[in-house]
């Protein structure tokens, strides 16, 4: 996984993408590099149960409802 997030961070400069729309592109990225694995994982973590002892909770907020696997949902470009 380190190496998909690291080039995810690679693709960052190269594309010129900065500020908010980092994290959605980064995302996606990966997404695309783990052949949707990574949605599974992510999720997951999102939906553990609160108080878990690896993170802090989510602080009552919903998941926002993922629009397909095939992408990040927001258009990558941190409007959404």
């Amino acid at each position: 996984m380190a190496v998909h997030i690291a080039a995810a961070h690679c693709g960052c400069g190269a594309a010129a993408v900065s500020g908010k729309a980092v994290m959605p592109f980064r995302l996606d990225a990966i997404l695309k590099r783990t052949g949707g694995a990574s949605l599974v994982t992510n999720v997951a973590l999102v939906n553990r149960p609160r108080g878990h002892a690896s993170s802090p909770p989510l602080r009552g907020r919903a998941l926002p409802t993922l629009r397909g696997a095939g992408g990040s949902g927001g258009g990558g470009d941190g409007r959404g």
